[in-house]
């Protein structure tokens, strides 16, 4: 009979393995399996863990497996939530960025407005001054969220152009003799 390649709740008190996002990881090493196949998993837990884990049995072994399982998710939870902040931060970042381009500040700006976030976090929510020295303000970093927004942009347009039945082209006032814009480089007149 041909082994299913799907995890298999056994697996969990047999070999302290678990399921997560669709793969199999050892709660003791928080090792992946590649192909969820039972010997795969037995061998791993043959020769990484059966020497020390194998002294737990029946009751004690799953108390052992529900520690194992809250100790990863909890630790699951803390990198869950450092990725949370840090991608709050990366979002302001381009929340203000984008309000200097529309106002046409310098990209130094953002270094001016990061030092009021900064006392402004010391008074108004002091426990949570990390979080606003994670926003990336620097000149360099400005320029670079600038440039990622209005590459985002181009490339919507392009999408939504796709999908254009007709459109117009307005030149500037600047001709040639010929009717086309001095700064339309295109082979085509008009």
């Amino acid at each position: 009979m041909e082994e299913k390649r799907v995890f298999q709740d056994k697996w969990e008190n047999l070999y302290f393995f678990t399921e997560v996002k669709d793969k199999i990881q050892c709660l003791i090493c928080q090792q992946t399996i590649a192909v969820p196949k039972e010997y795969n998993v037995r061998r791993h837990y043959d020769t990484m863990h059966r020497e020390k884990y194998d002294a737990f049995t029946g009751k004690i072994r799953e108390e052992k497996v529900q520690q194992l399982k809250a100790a990863f998710a909890k630790q699951r939870n803390l990198f869950s939530g450092i990725n949370k902040s840090s991608e709050d931060s990366v979002r302001a970042s381009f929340v203000i960025s984008e309000m200097i381009a529309k106002s046409s500040r310098p990209f130094t700006e953002g270094l001016f407005i990061k030092e009021c976030l900064m006392k402004a976090s010391e008074i108004l929510c002091p426990d949570r001054k990390k979080v606003f020295e994670g926003i990336s303000l620097s000149a360099n970093k400005v320029a670079c969220r600038i440039t990622d927004l209005a590459d985002n942009v181009q490339k919507q347009l392009i999408q939504m152009a796709k999908d254009f039945e007709v459109f117009s082209i307005a030149l500037g006032l600047e001709m040639f003799c010929n009717k086309v814009s001095q700064s339309l480089n295109s082979p085509n007149e008009f």
